[in-house]
Parts: structure tokens; C-alpha cells; sequence
């Protein structure tokens, strides 16, 4: 899901040794405005650069997408974080990358107006793919959660750690995640959007109950599918 922090675990990965970092090239060719957007292309995911590496993407799990991953008989970590915090991290996120394919939709938006802006674009299909994703049950996935990383970080990482068939010590992983924390990773990454807060359940210092409405009028339900409750204790107020 995007913003569902894969960068975070991502430069967490790079820190095991020997592995350094990835690129799938083919998933920055397109645009959430684009039907095949973050489509997988076979002939490059078969040919990766030399050595252990460690790439990130946002893709849904399509026939073909999970059809290329199952060919190519490599682990991957299936991430999810709850539709509200994404809506808010993405208004953030997009003010402030002007190549963004919705910079110029949402410019001149306050961050209410953005967050809705995402709830009537894009919370239907981000929905669709984190059900998609939840169900499948494929052997090479490891399934986590944004929150679940955040709550029990040693725990999560080393079940990740032995499900990409590396056996690290406790304390080289207590070392890693201590050279990671989110604070440290956010001070390192000063005014990137990508390491703004980091917070489960922030959604609720900006939901309006205009705000809830409107999302629950497009999921439908889906949120309690997720795994995640559906309480209405917004503390942003209504702006009419």
C-alpha cells in the first residue's frame, strides 16, 4: 500500500549484511492515474542486479502480479497499514512532490481538502488491493502490518529476518533496529515526507466527522475485513 512504511523497513533490510539496495524500474514508469500502474514486468524482476538485494514497491496483487512472484520463488514481506493513517500520510506526502502525478490536482488544498481528495480517488482500489493482499496465502509471503512493526519492532523484523531465510542473532537485530528507530530515521531524513510522524492512529487528530463520512461511504465495511475498528472518535472536530 502506498505510505504504509516500506521505506522504513526497507532501509532496515539493507542493514543485514551483504545486502544492499534494489530498484524495479518498472514500477516508477507509471502513475496512480494509470491503469497499469506499478504492473510488474517479468523479464526485469528475473534479471535483478548481482548479489542480495532489497527493492520496495506499491502493486496490488493482480493474477499476473502474483503469477510472476510465485515464477520467480522469492521471498517478499506483504506490509498494510490502516486506510485512515494512509489517507493522511498521503495529503502530506503529496504537497509536497511537485512530480507527483496529483501534485497539480491538489495544489493550493489544505490538508482537509487533500485528505478528501484521496478518500473519492483512491481509497476504493487501495482498499481492494490490502483484501486482495490479506487473503492470499501463498508460501513465499510474510504478512505484517505498519502497526504490528511499530509495536513489537524486534519481534516482526526477526520473523521477517527467518522467512527471507536469514538467521540473525537478537542483539545484531537489536543493534539494527536501534541504528533505525523511527526518530533516528526521521532526523536523518530531515523535511522528507516519507518520515513525517510515524504514528498509528494520527488519523484521528485530522478526521473531521465530514471526513469519516465521506470514508465510509467508500469503504463500505472493508476497514473491519483489514483487521482495523471502525470507532468514530474523531478529534479534529466538524468543519461543517
Amino acid at each position: 500500500q502506498p505510505m504504509s512504511g516500506p521505506t522504513w523497513l526497507w532501509r532496515l533490510r539493507l542493514d543485514t549484511p551483504g545486502y544492499f539496495r534494489g530498484s524495479i524500474r518498472c514500477v516508477q514508469r507509471h502513475t496512480m492515474k494509470e491503469p497499469g500502474f506499478h504492473d510488474l514486468d517479468e523479464e526485469e524482476m528475473r534479471h535483478p542486479p548481482a548479489g542480495y538485494s532489497v527493492s520496495k514497491t506499491h502493486t496490488g496483487a493482480s493474477a499476473r502480479n502474483l503469477e510472476i512472484l510465485e515464477g520467480l520463488g522469492r521471498p517478499f514481506v506483504v506490509l498494510q497499514r490502516d486506510p485512515r493513517d494512509l489517507a493522511v500520510s498521503w495529503a502530506h506526502f503529496v504537497a509536497t512532490r511537485p512530480e507527483n502525478a496529483f501534485y497539480a490536482d491538489v495544489e493550493g488544498m489544505g490538508i482537509e481538502e487533500r485528505i478528501g481528495f484521496y478518500i473519492d480517488t483512491l481509497l476504493d482500489r487501495t482498499l481492494e488491493w490490502a483484501l486482495v493482499w490479506r487473503a492470499y496465502a501463498g508460501a513465499l509471503a510474510v504478512h505484517t502490518s505498519y502497526e504490528a512493526l511499530r509495536a513489537d519492532t524486534h519481534g516482526e523484523l526477526g520473523r521477517i529476518t527467518r522467512h527471507l531465510g536469514l538467521e540473525l542473532s537478537g542483539a545484531r537485530l537489536g543493534r539494527m533496529i536501534e541504528a533505525h528507530t523511527f526518530d533516528k530515521t526521521k532526523a536523518r531524513a530531515a523535511g522528507d515526507a516519507f518520515f513525517r510522524e510515524g504514528k498509528a492512529g494520527g488519523w484521528r487528530e485530522h478526521f473531521t466527522d465530514a471526513l469519516m463520512s465521506r470514508f465510509e461511504a467508500v469503504e463500505r465495511g472493508r476497514l473491519a475485513c483489514l483487521g482495523y475498528g471502525g470507532e468514530r472518535d474523531t478529534s479534529a472536530g466538524d468543519s461543517g
